[in-house]
């Protein structure tokens, strides 16, 4: 275990494919968006990819952006899939569906509307969900989730707040050896 109770087992990540607010800069949130004919593509690519790794399950957010990119890993590699409430995105309430570019300034805890979901909830919740998923897994899992629950674990895992998480780029998280951070590594997609 680390200082945030996440056990130190490895695992996989992948963020969700392309949908159309993606491509129109929109901030989606816990707004249910589906994939784009480019996001179902990109998860059939990755799912190929992730195919000839020995992933045990897949875990996803309940959201549908996920869910489809977790469903088509799951039949592509033919291994369970669970969905959970936890891996959601963030919250951003009435933000959502809006310019991403507009309203910059408003994500954050301080200009946060009070119908979005405060940091410290989202990234405790993150926390939990990870922890259940790698104490109920033997193996490596993969997480389909969001850039935003990439970037919860990659500050608490790793220190690093400056990766980024491009849609349905694969990363593995594996614990750390002597530092108590741990690496995050690309896994390359064709």
């Amino acid at each position: 275990m680390n200082k945030n109770n996440i056990p130190a087992l490895p695992f996989y990540f992948i963020r969700h494919g392309e949908t159309d607010w993606n491509l129109e800069h929109k901030i989606m949130g816990n707004t249910d968006v589906e994939l784009n004919s480019t996001g179902i593509d990109q998860s059939y690519r990755s799912a190929y990819v992730l195919a000839n790794i020995e992933i045990s399950k897949v875990y996803c957010s309940s959201l549908q952006r996920a869910y489809q990119t977790g469903k088509i890993i799951s039949a592509v590699c033919e291994i369970e899939i669970e969905a959970m409430n936890q891996l959601k995105e963030r919250s951003w309430g009435s933000l959502e569906g809006k310019d991403y570019n507009n309203n910059i300034s408003c994500l954050s805890n301080d200009n946060l509307p009070n119908d979005g979901e405060e940091y410290i909830n989202f990234e405790n919740r993150i926390i939990e969900g990870t922890r259940k998923v790698l104490l109920s897994n033997y193996g490596y899992p993969i997480i389909v989730s969001h850039s935003g629950v990439f970037k919860v674990l990659a500050k608490l895992l790793a220190d690093n707040y400056d990766i980024r998480c491009p849609n349905c780029k694969i990363f593995f998280f594996s614990p750390p050896a002597l530092d108590n951070k741990w690496d995050i590594t690309p896994v390359e997609v064709e």
